[in-house]
């Protein structure tokens, strides 16, 4: 139907999909920008009522909304989004999150509610916001480049229902943002490799890629989509599909003897590999991010590629077993 950007978020975990919360129970602030969009599907039927006005049906066919979240990453915050992407997720009070995602057993991610708004403009008179129930995390894009440094986050949402209490609007409720709250430094960190074994997995004996980063880009698909009853007449999606999840890696990497070694030599043997990216907080061993994959280098152009004055590869890396 249409859709609005939005200057501030509030979202909450809900416990079930279709149960919506109240703004009193949305503990988290989000600190990002963004985009909603209300996509319901409304039908017109021509209907002739034997007079001389047109007459028509007007039927709203389908709910569906979609959003997505911009800005700066925090260690603190990558595992609010994660909550609604995975299912093996043990979230707490502290913003410290433990995920085990097993492929044999993938249940069901914890989707959000959020309230987006932009304050000092009001809907209707009284309230600024718009709610949005059932969010559910489709892609997750983290990147940095060497000028910038700092990492930068995109998450794509889909949910259920839009909801912009009429003649009123949503009030934001009265909370803030975690209490520490600490930027990724995109440059800080290291890419660490070694060949996979059979399985694949282990990640025990790694080495590095010296001063190596310039710039990269990493997407996790989550594999979730909507799926559809057939039966019902007019209604949102029913329940989840699963489809297969990804991750790809895109770094631009300075060419050396030790990364041409490790990255063209072993894409052009078709080897697979552990890679490790880990980017570490300020404080050690406070925060950190570390993102472990098994998988191939699916796309390695000519390692005298160019970028920022330096001579860099640029390949892709694409999650897989080797089994």
């Amino acid at each position: 139907m249409a859709s609005s950007k939005f200057n501030k978020a509030q979202v909450g975990l809900q416990t079930a999909i279709g149960t919506g919360l109240a703004a009193t129970a949305m503990m988290i602030q989000v600190p990002w920008k963004g985009m909603y969009e209300d996509r319901r599907q409304r039908h017109t039927a021509e209907y002739d009522a034997g007079t001389w006005t047109p007459t028509t049906i007007v039927a709203d066919v389908g709910f569906e909304t979609f959003a997505t979240f911009e800005g700066t990453a925090f260690y603190e915050m990558i595992p609010v989004l994660l909550n609604s992407g995975f299912a093996d997720v043990a979230p707490s009070v502290t913003y410290l999150h433990t995920y085990v995602v097993s492929p044999s057993a993938v249940g069901v991610p914890m989707p959000l509610t959020a309230l987006f708004g932009t304050v000092g403009t009001y809907i209707a008179t009284t309230a600024p916001a718009v709610l949005l129930k059932d969010l559910f995390l489709k892609t997750l894009t983290l990147s940095a480049n060497i000028n910038d440094k700092a990492v930068m986050v995109k998450s794509e949402m889909f949910g259920s229902t839009f909801d912009d209490n009429t003649a009123a609007g949503y009030a934001f409720d009265s909370v803030t943002l975690p209490a520490t709250m600490e930027v990724i430094n995109g440059l800080k960190g290291v890419i660490r490799y070694q060949d996979a074994a059979t399985t694949g997995g282990n990640f025990l004996t790694m080495t590095d890629f010296e001063c190596s980063i310039l710039d990269w880009e990493l997407t996790i698909d989550t594999g979730i989509e909507p799926a559809y009853c057939l039966t019902d007449e007019a209604t949102t999606w029913s329940a989840l599909k699963y489809t297969s999840p990804s991750v790809e890696f895109k770094p631009i990497v300075r060419t050396t003897t030790a990364t041409y070694a490790a990255i063209k030599a072993k894409a052009d043997a078709k080897t697979y590999q552990e890679l490790q990216l880990h980017l570490p907080g300020a404080v050690s061993p406070g925060s950190y991010l570390t993102i472990n994959m098994t998988g191939l280098w699916d796309v390695v152009p000519t390692a005298h590629d160019e970028q920022d004055g330096e001579v860099v590869i640029k390949p892709t890396f694409r999650c897989q077993t080797p089994h």
